[in-house]
């Protein structure tokens, strides 16, 4: 479970860290993966409820190979992630200057979000397999 400083470098090292030492049908799940203004993603944090820009790391999810996953459209998106064996993480470039209207307009698009239920299908889909 991916939740610590809100942050794409730490965020995206959590993520990296676990792809690593991952059991065979391991699961990852991050947390605050949807922020809804650029408030809630701004970092530093200027409020109290804040997602940080782990979007960021969402979107390299997004642009990698051998990384299954889908992102819970509940408590501020939940991503669930399931690598294959032969994963490649693709790091985006210049992913660290997008601003929240990036986000918006760019990535938020693309990313596979799902209701609850089809979250649960996804878990148990790949559990199964």
């Amino acid at each position: 479970f991916i939740d610590g400083l809100h942050e794409y470098e730490q965020c995206k090292r959590d993520l990296l860290n676990n792809l690593k030492n991952l059991n065979k049908k391991g699961i990852i799940i991050m947390h605050d993966c949807l922020p809804r203004n650029s408030f809630e993603e701004a970092v530093p944090r200027k409020q109290a409820i804040w997602n940080g820009d782990v979007w960021k790391v969402i979107a390299e999810i997004n642009n990698s190979y051998g990384l299954d996953y889908v992102i819970a459209n509940i408590d501020r998106g939940v991503g669930i992630v399931f690598p294959s064996t032969n994963y490649i993480y693709k790091e985006i470039n210049d992913i660290k200057e997008k601003s929240f209207r990036d986000y918006i307009n760019n990535y938020y698009p693309n990313f596979n979000i799902v209701n609850s239920e089809k979250a649960f299908d996804f878990i148990d889909s790949n559990l199964t397999e």
